[in-house]
């Protein structure tokens, strides 16, 4: 699947700093899941969001993923 590939690139889409913090669990229904290691990175993944989205829709296309879900690791 073609939206899989936002998952398979989210070390390139987060940058070095973020993906440190986060990994991304995969594509279901045209979200991407990613899990933040903490509150505060979660925090700033929220905040990034409409930055992520635009990185994300450049690698994959403006319509194969449309919202990206941010969850706490357990």
């Amino acid at each position: 699947m073609a939206a899989q590939r936002a998952a398979l690139d989210w070390p390139k889409i987060a940058g070095e700093k973020l993906n440190r913090h986060s990994r991304a669990l995969g594509v279901e229904d045209g979200v991407l899941y990613i899990e933040a290691d903490s509150p505060l990175w979660m925090t700033e993944l929220i905040f990034l969001k409409p930055k992520l989205m635009t990185k994300v829709k450049g690698i994959v296309g403006p319509e194969l993923v449309r919202d990206i879900r941010i969850l706490l690791k357990r």
